[in-house]
């Protein structure tokens, strides 16, 4: 079976012409998404920041694909937790840039979709750094 799955493996490498892996394109896209400003923060602190488009409200997209939202306030502290992840099973890089856009374009309906968690929630942990 081996020899059969590299075989196929090289078909459909050969086919979409890209023999880059499903995870390095999804981080490649996502990273081309950021501002320079978000690219430094998700480097160096494991999230970026954003700001939400109907609101205004703060949050910060961390590393990880499930409960990787919070809402801060202007000081940094966080107010609330959330998670919502686009049906399929994609890449983190896929789901950041995902959530991002929701979060900019479609804050209203990204937050009635979304999971919710109090920052206190048993857990729950805040993500302090790498």
């Amino acid at each position: 079976m081996g020899h059969l799955g590299a075989l196929l493996r090289a078909f459909f490498t050969a086919l979409s012409g890209d023999d880059e892996p499903a995870g390095a394109r999804g981080m490649r896209l996502f990273k081309a998404n950021l501002t320079p400003q978000q690219l430094e923060q998700y480097e160096q602190l494991g999230y970026f920041e954003l700001i939400g488009g109907d609101t205004g409200r703060r949050y910060r997209i961390r590393r990880g694909t499930t409960m990787n939202i919070d809402e801060v306030d202007d000081n940094g502290k966080l107010i609330q937790k959330w998670c919502f992840v686009p049906a399929g099973n994609l890449v983190a890089g896929d789901i950041y840039l995902a959530q991002k856009i929701a979060l900019e374009l479609f804050e209203t309906e990204a937050r009635i979709i979304a999971n919710a968690f109090p920052a206190d929630a048993p857990g729950v942990r805040y993500y302090l750094g790498r």
